[in-house]
């Protein structure tokens, strides 16, 4: 079941809206998250601010849920069709005309299901990969940056810093 998740951003100094966004899919807080810098500026007074959905993977961890390999929705629902299909077993040529490939049809949408979170999960490991590794070059390639990161009290590893 997708779900629509409409967010607004407003500039936390002047008010105004900077970015709008709709997202939807299972689970939309995951296509919020923006592998980036953390911090931006606003197009319309020029101040500077910490953008609540940016992650800076080089300092951070990825979000809570984001690498999560099955959700709960996902187990319960394959765990619904695995119960069908059992039913249908016990039930024999009572449910069906054909029990076996009624079970091998409910188990198999069952799979589809969690093979679907599966595949998600592997994206997002390989997402995380690549943006981990462009987020240690942007701090590598901005010192100033990485200062401001560190005075906002993250700790920069030692790969990040210039030079390395």
């Amino acid at each position: 079941m997708a779900t629509y998740t409409h967010q607004t951003k407003r500039c936390p100094h002047c008010g105004k809206v900077i970015e709008k966004r709709t997202v939807t899919g299972p689970y939309p807080k995951e296509s919020l998250v923006k592998f980036t810098g953390l911090f931006a500026t606003c197009p319309f007074c020029g101040k500077g601010f910490r953008d609540s959905d940016a992650c800076e993977l080089a300092v951070m961890d990825p979000p809570k849920g984001y690498l999560t390999k099955f959700h709960t929705g996902t187990v319960v629902l394959a765990a619904v069709f695995g119960m069908i299909g059992l039913f249908v077993i016990i039930k024999g040529t009572e449910a069906a005309a054909n029990p076996l490939g009624a079970v091998l049809l409910v188990w198999a949408i069952g799979g589809l299901v969690l093979f679907s979170d599966y595949r998600r999960y592997t994206r997002h490991t390989k997402t995380i990969e690549i943006e981990r590794a462009r987020s240690v070059e942007r701090l590598k390639k901005d010192p100033a940056y990485a200062k401001l990161l560190e005075e906002a009290g993250f700790s920069i590893p030692e790969e990040c810093r210039p030079g390395r």
